[in-house]
This record gives C-alpha cells, sequence and structure tokens, in this order.
C-alpha cells in the first residue's frame, strides 16, 4: 500500500514531535536538513508563535492588517530557522540547503505549503536572503516583539470593538406604546414615530437596540461631506469609475441627489475616503459612534450600529439644525431625501453573502406647523423596499386613526 505524498512537520506543545512521512528523499544530507529544521522550530517554540497566529486570524480573519503580519512573521520564523540549520550544520553549505529547498518542492507537488517550502513569494525570498542572512540578539527579539504586538492590538481591537457595540440606546425617554402588531404579522422589527408631543413606538423593546444603518447612514456622508467642503451644494458631480456593479442606475456619472436616490455606494465611499467620519459621528452623537478599521463598509453590516429611537433623534437634530450646521449644507441633505411632497426619507437594505438580513426606512414629513419623524427597522429577510411600504401602511393609520 503507497503512503500518499505528504510533507514533514512538526507539533506538540508540552510534548514535541517530529513527523516525516515516507518521501522521495535524495540523499541523507536533505534528511538531515529536513530533520534539522522541524527540530529548530521547537527549539526556538514556533508552534506556540503559529498557535498564538492562527487564533488571531480565525477571530480577527475580517482584518487585512492581521493576515499581512501573520504573513511577515511566518517568513521571520523560517529565516531564523534556515540561519541556524545552516549553522548547526556541519556537512553542507547555503547552496546546498537552498537546493534541497527547491528541489523536495520540485519532485513533492507545487502545492504542498510546508515549514520547508512556503508560497511562491516566501520561497523567493527565502532563496535570496538565504547567503546573507544573520542572525542577532536583536532580530530574535524583534520577532517576539512583533508577535505580541499583533496579538495585543488585534486582542485590544477585538476587545474595543465589543465594548462600542453594546447595542443597546441607554438614553431616558418617554413614549407611548402603540400595537400595530397586524402591520408586521410574523416580521420581526419595530417602529418609532415623533411628532413633536411625544414618542409612539412598537417594540420599544427592539426600538433601543443597535442594528447596522446601512444605506439610511448617506445622509450622514454627504452632511459630512457638505461640511467639509468635499462637496457643495451646487458642485456633487461625480464620474463612474467604469467598474461593473448590481445595479445598471450605478453604473453611470451621479450627482449626490441621483446617488441618494439610486443609493449609489460607489459615490458615498468615495465621499467618505476624505472626510474625518470617526470625528463626525461621535459629533452629532450617532449610535455607537464606532467605525472599526474597515473604512469601505463600517456602516454596512459591521462595526456603526444605530437604534431607530437614534434615527429619529438625529434626523431631528438635522433637520433643526441643532448642531449649528451651514444651513445650506442641511437644505442640500434634505433636498436629496426628497421623495414625494412635504415627505422625505431614506431606505437601508441590510445583505450578508448576497442574503437579505435587514431593512430600513427613515424619514421626516412636513404637516403644515408640525413636522413628523419615523423610523422603521426590519430584521431577518427583508429589504429597505420592505420597510418603506411598511411605513406607509402605518403612517396612514396613523393619520386615520391615532
Amino acid at each position: 500500500m503507497s503512503t500518499p505524498k505528504e510533507t514533514p512537520f512538526s507539533f506538540g506543545i508540552f510534548k514535541k514531535y517530529v513527523v516525516i512521512p515516507d518521501l522521495p528523499i535524495q540523499n541523507e544530507n536533505e534528511l538531515r536538513y529536513i530533520i534539522c529544521h522541524e527540530l529548530i522550530h521547537h527549539k526556538h517554540h514556533d508552534n506556540v508563535f503559529s498557535l498564538i497566529l492562527n487564533i488571531l486570524k480565525c477571530i480577527y480573519w475580517f482584518n487585512p492588517l492581521v493576515h499581512a503580519a501573520f504573513c511577515s512573521i511566518r517568513t521571520d520564523m523560517e529565516m531564523y530557522c534556515d540561519s541556524d540549520v545552516l549553522k548547526y550544520s556541519e556537512y553542507g553549505t547555503a547552496f546546498d540547503y537552498g537546493s534541497t529547498i527547491l528541489n523536495f518542492i520540485q519532485r513533492n507537488s507545487e502545492s504542498l505549503r510546508t515549514s520547508l517550502s512556503g508560497t511562491g513569494r516566501e520561497i523567493r525570498e527565502r532563496i535570496q536572503k538565504l547567503t546573507k542572512f544573520k542572525r542577532s540578539r536583536k532580530a530574535e527579539i524583534a520577532l517576539i516583539i512583533e508577535v505580541i504586538a499583533v496579538t495585543v492590538v488585534s486582542f485590544g481591537a477585538i476587545s474595543i470593538c465589543g465594548y462600542n457595540t453594546d447595542n443597546r440606546y441607554r438614553g431616558k425617554f418617554q413614549s407611548e406604546e402603540i400595537d400595530l402588531s397586524y402591520e408586521f404579522d410574523d416580521a420581526k422589527g419595530c417602529f418609532v414615530f415623533y411628532d413633536e408631543e411625544s414618542y409612539k413606538i412598537y417594540n420599544k423593546d427592539m426600538a433601543v437596540k443597535r442594528f447596522s444603518p446601512n444605506s439610511t447612514y448617506k445622509p450622514i456622508i454627504a452632511l459630512n461631506a457638505l461640511e467639509s467642503g468635499i462637496i457643495t451644494p451646487k458642485s456633487n458631480y461625480m464620474n463612474w469609475n467604469g467598474k461593473q456593479y448590481p445595479f445598471k442606475e450605478w453604473m453611470k456619472n451621479q450627482t449626490l441627489d441621483t446617488a441618494m436616490e439610486n443609493s449609489v455606494n460607489w459615490y458615498f465611499q468615495n465621499l467618505d475616503d476624505g472626510l474625518d467620519y470617526g470625528r463626525f459621528v461621535k459629533t452629532i452623537n450617532y449610535g455607537n459612534k464606532f467605525t472599526g478599521l474597515d473604512k469601505k463598509s463600517y456602516w454596512l453590516e459591521n462595526c456603526l450600529k444605530i437604534s431607530a429611537v437614534e434615527q429619529v433623534d438625529i434626523l431631528r437634530n438635522i433637520y433643526y439644525n441643532n448642531f449649528g450646521f451651514d444651513s445650506e449644507s442641511i437644505k442640500a441633505v434634505k433636498a436629496s431625501m426628497k421623495l414625494g411632497e412635504d415627505f422625505y426619507g431614506k431606505t437601508g437594505s441590510g445583505n450578508i453573502n448576497g442574503e437579505a438580513v435587514s431593512g430600513w426606512f427613515i424619514g421626516f414629513r412636513e404637516n403644515g406647523k408640525n413636522t413628523d419623524f419615523f423610523a422603521l427597522y426590519l430584521k431577518g429577510n427583508a429589504t429597505g423596499s420592505d420597510a418603506y411600504k411598511k411605513t406607509l401602511n402605518i403612517l396612514d393609520r396613523i393619520d386615520n386613526e391615532l
């Protein structure tokens, strides 16, 4: 019975092992190199470092910095290991050792990703530096510091994210509970309505929970861009970048009004690139005020979260310009949200791996002397369009019965 082609590897922290499968090894020196390489990994406690790094990659899989640091540290580990193989070897040279690595990979499949091989880029880097690499105490200390830094930063960021995503609004306010269960049926959701006198809320427990704003955050990006001078009420045109998008309305040049109407992600993401959005969400006290590390999608089913009650409060503060922004900026944002006569709003749809997971509709309507503000959130298989339709039905009921 033939043994499948595998790769040498070492494992174990308290009890340590080196496994050498049945491989086509050319000579005794090559076998010595392989065994020495794996034993030195144990000597350097690389299995402990690798365990820590792999745990970080699993927990913090979405952070490209952790992946980049992992690759860098892994390459450094292999180079230190290469250096010590030559240091303890009395039977070969750097040329022999480098040839062993290349010959081993060639004979045992290009798909191998081992401690003796690695990715194509890593192999090239190791071979190029093999004869030049000098091990030093400073280099060892630098590697240890690198591992500790990645560990602290990663777990620190996780802790911060966990702290900031305490997804409940804890402010005090008076409200009246209204029964809208017939509108929601089996759907899980909430509705908040403010009519200049009091809050009327359906499902208060859910209305104070924070969820990702998705596209309902776009008016905030627009306001920040207007206040920062990235765009102006009269000059907010942006050329389409030529990329393919899931909606044909996105594949054309945009203004603030068309981008808001068609909810064009790339337009607002481009605006956000030049903005200090971390400062801005704190200025207006937006939800949990946490933007995380993902600059492109922190508001799309990500770290930034807000409750339906807070959505209404933000709309009120912007409408009445309680933050003291330029009045022309307020007018421009308001105009971009216009959906009908004295009716303004913005939808938001949550999507994860192509599946609809939530729907928002927030807005306000002007009724003569008064202005009503509202926010509806649906959790589950729902979109912003679903939330919009449901909101219209609820507003009709409020006008006719409440």
